[in-house]
């Protein structure tokens, strides 16, 4: 088997489990999410929400942009990756320090005394979750992915049945705490069970230095990334209520499950792959081609049956008392027709080592975005929805300029890629709210109407997209019910 062909078979073995790893943690997520959700009170969402961007932030530090480091290297040793586990641990240990300390400030900007108890706690996260991050970066390096999906699916099944019996028993936004402390404290163990990897007691400044090079700029550009992504929180928990947070929090979860679940899926086993062709540039632009229609193709109808469905969808999921949470997930998925193309055009600019360029860029993006929620908050809560909206399409912009500058696959035939899939939505949009507005169809039935006309008109069109997502199909569900040869002796 040639090398092309053993790294496709990893590629694809990889992206199976990867969508195993990512489907069934949002099946298993989603369906402990609408159980608390009614159970539970939007304000306890909320709460979560408001001091989210805090962890956040702190998470990517831990991070420290040495995730993507050890994975872009051709060949990290034992030594880097335990560099890397004790930097991480002191990290976060200073960070949850900090954390404790402010926790009252941050409760004083909110006007909410209870997140100061809810910060300290829930701030031990942080800690557990540095001892993953090696372990995580290890098993994806190696597309290993099936170990992963096999620790996160016990360890979500076991928080989340924990979570419901907690909220059962009213204990409100302490069994949302709790939740997120024992999945990670489960995946910790798991990790040990089933790898057997420790640290080797040895700390290399070299090797640091060296993986920082690559992964510094990475930091900063995903901690503004990260503030970016969470400032509308801060904003809308200052400048409204608990309550409005719930709200945005459960339409941004329904929209990132769709927007983003899918690149994620992709970008775990593309990564990997992106980095082992960084110098074949060729290639490389063949697999962005392919990834960009693969995702559209998949996630276009589904963003546009929400936006023709949002508010029926959310009262079915999560009951009346979220009927508000419609009208957030709307505007939300708007922008989410680009936001699903973020995370493939990031990390291929990423994969052939241009941090530093996606850390200059990253700067514009992100004060564009601090001014448009600036902006848009003077419109109310809806202003900040259509920031939010304006903003990823500003970044999606940024990234496919990067695309052209460092990979060579002009913005023009990006688009051109795009263009039909669009089209193909539009029309599915355009019945779908005919069929809800003119023939006054349940809205529902509109959503998913909207879904068949994008199909059909793929079908009639012939689409290349369909195309090609069909072949990918056909060839890992031949390959894997294909009949062994039987053996013959000579």
């Amino acid at each position: 088997m040639s090398e092309t062909d053993t790294l496709q078979k990893n590629a694809m073995h990889g992206l199976v489990w990867a969508a195993v790893d990512r489907f069934s943690t949002i099946f298993i997520q989603f369906g402990v999410n609408l159980v608390l959700a009614r159970l539970l009170m939007p304000a306890d969402f909320g709460i979560i929400g408001m001091i989210w961007i805090f962890l956040g932030v702190s998470q990517v530090v831990i991070e420290g942009g040495f995730v993507s480091a050890l994975i872009q290297k051709k060949e990290p040793t034992q030594t880097d990756f335990s560099t890397i586990f004790f930097s991480n641990i002191a990290v976060s240990s200073l960070l949850y320090l900090l954390l404790f300390v402010t926790a009252p400030l941050i409760a004083g900007f909110y006007r909410m005394p209870l997140l100061t108890d809810v910060l300290r706690v829930l701030g031990l996260w942080l800690i557990v979750y540095s001892i993953n991050v090696v372990q995580t970066a290890r098993l994806r390096k190696k597309l290993q992915l099936k170990t992963i999906a096999i620790a996160n699916l016990s360890a979500i099944v076991g928080s989340g049945a924990l979570a419901i019996f907690l909220a059962y028993h009213g204990l409100g936004v302490w069994s949302l705490i709790i939740q997120q402390i024992s999945y990670g404290v489960v995946t910790t163990v798991l990790y040990l069970i089933i790898t057997h990897w420790m640290p080797s007691l040895s700390f290399s400044v070299q090797s640091w230095k060296q993986l920082f090079g690559f992964g510094g700029y990475m930091l900063i550009s995903t901690i503004l990334q990260e503030i970016a992504y969470n400032l509308q929180g801060i904003l809308i928990g200052r400048r409204f209520s608990a309550t409005q947070m719930g709200y945005y929090t459960q339409a941004n979860r329904l929209d990132m499950v769709t927007s983003r679940s899918l690149p994620q899926v992709i970008n775990q086993v593309l990564f990997p792959v992106f980095s082992s062709v960084q110098t074949d540039l060729p290639r490389l632009r063949q697999m962005l081609i392919l990834s960009t229609q693969l995702i559209a193709f998949i996630t276009f109808p589904i963003m546009g049956a929400l936006v023709v469905s949002a508010d029926s969808v959310v009262t079915l999921l999560f009951g009346e008392k979220w009927l508000a949470s419609g009208t957030f997930l709307q505007i939300l998925c708007v922008g989410g027709f680009v936001t699903c193309l973020q995370i493939v055009t990031f990390h291929a600019v990423a994969a052939v080592g241009c941090s530093r360029q996606l850390f200059v860029w990253s700067i514009y993006k992100w004060i564009f975005l601090f001014v448009a929620l600036i902006v848009g908050m003077e419109f109310g809560i809806y202003g900040i929805m259509w920031a939010i909206t304006i903003g990823n399409y500003n970044i999606y912009i940024v990234n496919a300029l990067q695309v052209q500058r460092h990979i060579g696959l002009s913005v023009w035939i990006q688009w051109k890629i795009l263009l039909p899939i669009s089209a193909l939505a539009i029309i599915g949009m355009a019945a779908g709210f005919g069929c809800r507005y003119l023939l006054h169809m349940p809205t529902l039935l509109c959503g998913v109407l909207t879904v068949v006309f994008f199909l059909l008109g793929a079908i009639v069109t012939r689409s290349e997209a369909l195309r090609q997502t069909l072949r990918i199909l056909k060839n890992h569900l031949g390959k894997k019910n294909k009949p062994k040869k039987p053996y013959r002796s000579n």
